[in-house]
């Protein structure tokens, strides 16, 4: 038994994918909020990254400040609260579409959690090797507790030898 073959035109080549529309700057998902003293969450923390201040996501009194601060340089009404157009003077400050998206710091991830002796894990494995001098061993111990109260000491925050959030942000030179 014979087989027939047919020969078949190759396949069209395909098209070129579309180019994407530029990426929406990352405070646009913000811009139609109002923010305050009091205020809290994600949108306080874009705010305070954006001002170049420790990002805590709760707008206190030293947001409130830099809020006017940054106001006043816009000549925009200095009442430390963030409508549309904070966000957008902010918007057009602080993003330009070439610019290459920053990795996040390798100790963002560990900021939100609290070490303290007897802490133990990949947390303290980075805590110990960010300070440097030590065993990256993943055991919060003396020698660590010490190391932690040195490094606190040097960015004048409270020696008390227990990583909190601001002392993560310390590490990252926040």
């Amino acid at each position: 038994m014979g087989r027939t073959y047919t020969k078949t035109a190759p396949a069209p080549a395909p098209a070129p994918a579309p180019t994407p529309p530029p990426a929406a700057h990352p405070l646009e998902q913000y811009a139609s909020l109002t923010l305050r003293r009091g205020s809290t969450g994600a949108a306080v923390t874009a705010l305070q990254k954006a001002l170049s201040i420790t990002a805590d996501g709760s707008f206190g009194p030293a947001t409130e400040t830099r809020v006017k601060e940054y106001q006043k340089s816009k000549e925009l009404i200095a009442d430390g609260v963030v409508t549309t157009n904070v966000w957008n003077a902010l918007m057009a400050r602080t993003y330009t579409k070439t610019a290459p998206v920053a990795a996040p710091h390798p100790l963002e991830q560990y900021a939100g959690l609290t070490l303290r002796r007897g802490s133990t894990g990949a947390a303290v494995t980075a805590l110990q090797r960010a300070l440097g001098g030590l065993t990256a061993d993943g055991s919060f111990g003396p020698a660590t507790e010490t190391k932690v109260k040195e490094f606190q000491r040097t960015k004048d925050l409270l020696a008390d030898g227990i990583v909190t959030r601001e002392v993560w942000n310390a590490l990252m030179g926040r």
